[in-house]
């Protein structure tokens, strides 16, 4: 009889695990292949997917692209112009107008719709299509169309480049496998190659956004190649030397300047009020400056993350408590990367520092309780005792401590660190600096109008342009870029919670080999932070560098010290914020030798405006002005210039100019005319032969003016014969010539004519007649005020308007009647940009849409991307769903645009006028602005 196998429980057990582990396999196997189906196309004409429709519509024809088609989440469309594709791709023939490409699943039914023009109307026709191809041709055409799309959005460097980017990418794989993100074409046209990781006050955000993914540079300094950071030449510019300018001064000086590092910026505000009132008007009025400025329509919110970070805010409680407590307050930090993240620090002045540390450890308290993930800490630093508390991401990380006579707030440990150094006289600080020591001889501490001061002395940028901080600065941009790829390949698992929190390891070349953490709310590295917040580079430990890293550091320092063949241009800024006004005070000492300033400058140097100069006056809407140094080189060369060109001038062209020259607008009816218009650029084209705007120069020697204009005026006669007429004209007594054009100069030329009025007092020439009559009376009237005349006196005090700055060499003024000329004239241009940009921001808004149809397309943005994305024109973003497009309630969108926005920014209301000057030092640049408020 056969023996029995004998089973023992484990032998059982072990198969029950291998039987088990074999199901699993094969139920993963089939799970897998369930997650990839077949994909399958659709490519055709529009007409053919709705022919008996098509015979009475007509398609919208895009400019190119879009992906306006099937909203249908896991399903990809794109609408395309068929005929920008047949020029390169012959096998394309069949297709004429517009046609569609779509991506799905093998044997899948999508339906969709198409916006098309029924008579004059709008209206969106529907179609169903199934997928049932898998050819080459088919799926070639789809990627093709697809890459052409997502390029064309990554070279407008829209908000949302990185999924566009990333969507190139995939473009780029499934066409021919390798990653042409940012050829060398786009980069060399949008500057967005490594090298510009390297640039000082580069736009981290949007150039880690557009950055080239493939580029391998290693982000760490090891194995062959590595090079000691130790060892790399930073900049090599002289310092400048001061001593001549701070001899024998001894400015008061900020308490807090003793605790700041001399090698850190530092903003300085002579009591918690003053900080109060420079925040509230920053958000108020220079917030919506500064988007102005910006390319794209969106918002960091850095003040919301800093205040949120360190726990402070300026609430109600502590608008309050601060005025009681606080005697001073100083900003300062590692750099400026506020946008993509740095350390910074509070420092508050106290006589009662246990008190106020007790009401910051309340605040902090209060932040704890907000953030579940927020811990409590305590440590010393050497002898210095501080209290926090820190979440695992930094959304909260909030560090306390008193140093002498301040309580010290920061966000990290490292810039503690560094004050406590300082106050422990381990560091120079700002407060011995010859920087420092200069600027605040120049706006003296005690000076009430100040509501703020700035002051980035020679060794902070030092420090900045060193090979540590520029080559750390990079490896962050670059990891930002590598997080932002890994992040758009798993954005659908985040944005749905599907994603299980693990840990990926980059392949891209720009951070091979570094591990990111990802789960539902973020990517996170440990050691450079968050696509919110980077870690501060004063945090890094950078000790070894790559070859690379090092190559392009050393071909960036070199670039960037050539404009600097002396010194460094350290520079100050005071604000003053008041009811009746805004202002600035900025200086910057020395100048850069490459300035564009130069040479203006050269033309200046040596003189001075003054009251006479360039005929200022209470009529001028805008009026600039710029004081002239006869014997400047500069002036000379001109001089050479024009006598090479009319050698019938013989005398020394120039030799009769005077200590200055002024350009204004003139308050007249033609302004009117202008607003009334309905095409306000049009009114000005062909009304230009009218305009009252006028040029006067001064002039020092009157006989030599009248040579001049006698061989200007044989010049032009003997080059251009019989096309002007010069006409001598009179107005109260006084001469003006009127020069007109002849038929021969043509049609548009007779309009012209130009007017000349020449004495000793000035040259005027002005296109208006009426202009150059008013002018006329003002000199006449300034004549009769000499000789005693006190009624022509009074009225010229009345006219006369003074110079804010007499030391100035440059002066620009705006009068209220100049801003609302140019708020209505310009205005409608002004509407015109902030709409393009509002518009730009529906791109990415509609993938959102397309991709999470249950949410709001805003929240995705700022949660996984984080800025916020805002309408430039006041309004807010909604969904359309009869054009299937987010869009503006000011400006609409591309397919319904509205005009209810802004049409001039809500800040330039506010300002009734404005002056502006410019003083040129013998090393550097005093540049002033004043602006009155309504």
């Amino acid at each position: 009889m056969r023996k029995q196998p004998h089973w023992s429980p484990w032998s059982l057990g072990a198969l029950a695990c291998w039987l088990a582990a074999a199901a699993a396999m094969l139920g993963g196997a089939s799970r897998l292949q369930a997650k990839e189906p077949t994909e399958a196309f659709y490519l055709g004409n529009w007409s053919a997917l709705t022919p008996v429709a098509a015979q009475s519509t007509v398609a919208l024809q895009p400019a190119d692209t879009s992906r306006d088609a099937i909203w249908t989440p896991g399903v990809e469309s794109i609408v395309f112009n068929s005929a920008t594709f047949r020029a390169n791709q012959d096998e394309w023939n069949d297709l004429d107008g517009v046609a569609v490409a779509i991506r799905g699943e093998l044997g899948q039914t999508v339906k969709g719709s198409m916006l098309v023009l029924q008579g004059e109307k709008k209206v969106r026709m529907e179609f169903s299509v199934k997928l049932d191809r898998t050819d080459d041709r088919a799926r070639k055409a789809f990627w093709s169309v697809w890459r052409r799309h997502y390029q064309l959005l990554v070279n407008r460097g829209l908000p949302g480049s990185a999924w566009f980017r990333h969507q190139l990418r995939r473009a780029n794989l499934a066409i021919d496998g390798r990653d042409l993100v940012n050829d060398r074409r786009t980069r060399q046209f949008f500057g967005r190659s490594e090298s510009d990781t390297f640039a000082l006050m580069s736009g981290g955000r949007a150039i880690s956004e557009n950055l080239q993914l493939d580029r391998e540079i290693p982000i760490r300094g090891v194995g062959e190649g590595a090079i000691d950071i130790s060892t790399i030449k930073g900049i090599t510019v002289r310092e400048f030397d001061w001593s001549p300018h701070i001899k024998g001064v001894d400015p008061q000086r900020d308490p807090l300047a003793t605790l700041i590092p001399d090698d850190q910026h530092a903003v300085f505000f002579p009591s918690f009020p003053a900080l109060v009132s420079l925040a509230d008007n920053a958000d108020e009025n220079g917030t919506p400056l500064l988007h102005m400025a910006e390319p794209r329509s969106e918002d960091a919110r850095s003040r919301q993350r800093y205040e949120r970070q360190l726990g402070l805010s300026l609430n109600s409680v502590a608008r309050v408590i601060g005025p009681q407590l606080v005697a001073s307050v100083a900003l300062t930090g590692g750099d400026a990367y506020l946008r993509t993240g740095t350390d910074v620090a509070l420092l508050l002045e106290t006589t009662q520092p246990a008190t106020l540390l007790k009401f910051v450890q309340a605040q902090q308290a209060l932040q704890l309780a907000k953030n579940g993930g927020a811990k409590p800490v305590t440590g010393q630093l050497d002898d210095l005792e501080y209290w926090g508390v820190v979440s695992p991401t930094r959304e909260v990380c909030s560090y306390a401590a008193t140093l002498n006579n301040a309580v010290v707030v920061t966000n990290s440990l490292a810039q503690l660190k560094r004050l406590h150094e300082t106050a422990q006289k381990q560091r120079p600080c700002l407060a011995e600096s010859a920087d420092y020591i200069f600027f605040r001889n120049r706006y003296p501490r005690e000076d009430e109008a100040e509501s703020g001061l700035l002051i980035i002395s020679d060794p902070t940028i030092r420090r900045w342009c060193g090979p540590r901080w520029r080559i750390a600065a990079s490896r962050r941009t670059r990891v930002a870029a590598a997080m932002a790829e890994i992040q758009s390949q798993h954005l659908t698992e985040m944005v749905t919670g599907g994603l299980q929190q693990q840990v990926i390891q980059s392949t891209l070349g720009v951070a091979r080999g570094e591990s990111f953490q990802i789960n539902p709310q973020r990517i996170n590295s440990d050691s450079y932070g968050s696509l919110d917040f980077h870690t501060p580079i004063m945090e890094l430990d950078l000790q070894m560098v790559s070859s690379e890293e090092a190559q392009l550091f050393r071909r960036w320092r070199d670039g960037y010290q050539r404009n600097w063949s002396n010194y460094f241009d350290p520079i100050a800024v005071r604000f003053t914020v008041n009811e009746q006004a805004i202002a600035a005070d900025v200086t910057v000492m020395p100048l850069i030798d490459n300035s564009r300033y130069n040479q203006t400058k050269e033309l200046s140097n040596g003189s001075k405006l003054t009251e006479a100069v360039g005929d200022p006056h209470s009529t001028a809407m805008l009026q600039w002005s710029l004081a002239l140094n006869p014997d400047s080189p500069r002036l000379k060369g001109y001089t050479n210039i024009l006598s090479a060109m009319a050698p019938q001038i013989r005398v020394d062209p120039l030799s009769w100019v005077g200590n200055g020259f002024s350009l204004y607008v003139d308050k007249d009816e033609f302004w009117k005319r202008a607003m009334a218009a309905e095409k306000p650029d049009d009114f000005l084209e062909e009304n230009a032969f009218d305009l009252p705007i006028a040029a006067h120069v001064e002039v020092r020697n009157a006989l030599k003016l009248t040579l001049f204009m006698t061989g200007l005026r044989a010049f032009i006669e003997q080059t251009v014969p019989g096309v002007t007429v010069w006409e001598a004209k009179t107005h109260h007594d006084e001469s003006y010539v009127k020069i007109s054009a002849t038929e021969r100069a043509g049609r548009e030329a007779e309009k012209f004519s130009l007017f000349y009025a020449a004495s000793g007092e000035g040259l005027t020439l002005t296109l208006n007649e009426q202009l150059m009559q008013r002018a006329l009376d003002r000199r006449l009237a300034r004549r009769k005020a000499a000789q005693g005349d006190d009624a022509e006196k009074q009225k010229l005090s009345a006219d006369n308007i003074e110079f804010r700055w007499p030391d100035q060499q440059v002066a620009m003024r705006v009068s209220p009647e100049g801003v609302a000329v140019f708020e209505e004239m310009f205005g409608r241009g002004y509407r015109d940009t902030l709409q393009r940009m509002s518009f730009d921001n529906l791109e990415v808004l509609n993938e959102w849409k397309r991709l999470f149809p249950e949410l709001d397309p805003l929240k995705v943005q700022q949660d996984f991307w984080t800025t916020r994305l805002y309408c430039p024109g006041g309004g807010e973003y909604v969904w359309n769903d009869e054009l299937k497009t987010m869009e503006s309630t000011s400006y609409g969108s591309r397919l319904n645009p509205k005009s209810n926005g802004l049409s001039f920014p809500v800040a330039l209301k506010r300002i009734k006028s404005g002056e502006f000057g410019l003083t040129f030092e013998e090393n550097g640049l005093r540049a002033r602005m004043h602006l009155e408020r309504k």
